[in-house]
C-alpha cells in the first residue's frame, strides 16, 4: 500500500505515545482506565450524537437525494442515543420521585414522560442550531456558484494540479494565501508580483486585478 505523508504524519501525531514504542503495559493501563469511564463516554457519545442527529435533520441541503440519504443516516444515529438518554432519564427521575413519595412508590404512565425531557432537550438544542445554519448555507451554495461564473468571465481556470491559468493574459499563478476579503496569486516565473481576487461580506468575488507589483 502507498504511503501518503501527511496521512502518516498526522497519524502519528494522533497516536502520540502508542508509535512510539511505550510497551504493552502502557497499553493495558490505558484500557483499565477506559473501562472505568466506558459508560461517561457513552452517555457523552449519545449527547453529541443526538445533538447532531437534531442539526443534521433541520440542516437544509442543496441535493434531494443527499437530504433524504443525511436525514435517513440522522435517524439511524438519533433513535440509539435517544434509547441511551431516556435511560439515564430514567435512572435521574426514578430516585427523585421515590424520595417525593416514598420508597414503595411504583412508577406510573404519567411518571414516564418525564425522562423524556432529556432527549427531547438534547434534540430540540440540535435542531434549533441546525435552522439558524440553514441562511447561511444557502448563502454557501449562492456564492459557490456566483464565484465558478466569476472565474468563467474572468477567463480563470483553476487546473487539477492547483494552479490558475489566466486565459486572457497566458499567465499561470499558484495561491498563496487565502483570507475572508482577498486571494492572493502568485504567478509562476515572476517575482515581486500578486494577483488578487477580492471577495464581499456574503463570500462572493467582487473583482480580480490581474497581476500588481509588491
Amino acid at each position: 500500500m502507498k504511503t501518503n505523508k501527511l496521512i502518516s504524519g498526522s497519524l502519528k501525531i494522533f497516536g502520540g505515545s502508542a508509535v512510539a514504542g511505550m510497551g504493552f503495559a502502557f497499553g493495558r493501563d490505558i484500557y483499565k482506565n477506559l473501562k472505568k469511564w466506558f459508560l461517561l463516554l457513552v452517555i457523552l457519545a449519545a449527547f453529541f450524537s443526538l445533538y447532531t442527529t437534531g442539526i443534521w435533520i433541520a440542516r437544509n441541503y442543496n441535493h434531494i437525494l443527499k437530504s433524504i440519504f443525511v436525514r435517513l443516516g440522522a435517524l439511524i444515529v438519533g433513535i440509539p442515543s435517544s434509547v441511551v438518554l431516556y435511560i439515564c432519564g430514567m435512572l435521574i427521575t426514578a430516585p427523585i420521585l421515590t424520595s417525593l413519595h416514598g420508597a414503595e412508590y411504583e412508577l406510573t404512565d404519567t411518571d414516564i414522560i418525564y425522562p423524556v425531557i432529556l432527549p427531547a432537550l438534547v434534540l430540540l438544542v440540535g435542531l434549533v442550531v441546525g435552522s439558524i445554519q440553514r441562511k447561511k448555507r444557502r448563502q454557501i451554495w449562492d456564492a459557490e456558484l456566483f464565484n465558478l461564473n466569476f472565474m468563467d468571465s474572468e477567463g480563470l481556470i483553476e487546473h487539477e494540479d492547483g494552479t490558475i491559468e489566466d486565459t486572457e493574459n497566458s499567465v499561470n499563478y499558484k495561491i498563496d494565501f487565502m483570507g475572508k476579503e482577498r486571494v492572493t496569486l502568485m504567478p509562476i516565473g515572476k517575482r515581486n508580483k500578486r494577483a488578487y481576487i477580492h471577495i464581499d461580506e456574503v463570500g462572493k468575488y467582487s473583482s480580480f486585478t490581474g497581476l500588481a507589483s509588491i
